[in-house]
C-alpha cells in the first residue's frame, strides 16, 4: 500500500537532471574539458585528484563503447544561481547509479525499454540490443520541459562486463 506521501501524481514535477529516486543512489563528483549540461549521459574515464574525469557521450556509437556512463544531476551544492550548463574545468555532481530526468527525442516510452543516444547527446529507444547502453532503461514515466521538450525519467546501474 503506497503512503498518501508517496501519491505525488499531478503535484511532482521533473526536471532535466533531477534525481526521481535516492534509495539506490549513488552520486559522485565530475570533472570535464568541455560545457556540458545537466542530464548529459557522460562517460567515466579516469580519476582526477578528488573526481572523476569524464567526456561527453553525443552519439550512439560512443554510448554503445561507454565503460562507465553516467548522467549529470542537479545538486543542492550547485546553489541558487547554478545554469543548466557546467563550464569546462566546473565540477559537477552526477549520478552512477539510480534514476534521473533526462532530455528524451520520442514519446514511445515503455518501463524496461532499452536506451540509446540520440544525436546531441539527447536519450531515445534503442532500437535493438545492439545499439543500447549497458545498465541503462525507460521506467515509463514521461515528462514536459517548460518549453515543451519531453523528459524520461531513466533507470541507471553499473554493469559488468
Amino acid at each position: 500500500m503506497a503512503l498518501p506521501i508517496m501519491q505525488l501524481e499531478g503535484r511532482a514535477k521533473a526536471y532535466v537532471g533531477q534525481i526521481c529516486d535516492a534509495s539506490l543512489l549513488d552520486v559522485l563528483t565530475g570533472v570535464c574539458d568541455d560545457d556540458v549540461a545537466l542530464g548529459y549521459l557522460v562517460d567515466i574515464t579516469e580519476v582526477k585528484g578528488d573526481c572523476y574525469k569524464v567526456k561527453i557521450l553525443k552519439d550512439a556509437a560512443a554510448g554503445v563503447a561507454a565503460k562507465r556512463p553516467a548522467f549529470v544531476a542537479r545538486s543542492h551544492y550547485d546553489g541558487r544561481n547554478a545554469g543548466p550548463t557546467f563550464p569546462a574545468g566546473l565540477s559537477f555532481s552526477m549520478v552512477e547509479t539510480g534514476r534521473v530526468w533526462v532530455v528524451c527525442s520520442t514519446t514511445g516510452i515503455v518501463a524496461g525499454a532499452p536506451v540509446a543516444i540520440h544525436a546531441d547527446s539527447v536519450i531515445e529507444r534503442a532500437a535493438s540490443a545492439a545499439d543500447s547502453i549497458r545498465g541503462l532503461t525507460f521506467t515509463g514515466r514521461l515528462g514536459s520541459t517548460p518549453g515543451g521538450g519531453i523528459v524520461a525519467e531513466v533507470q541507471i546501474r553499473p554493469q559488468t562486463a
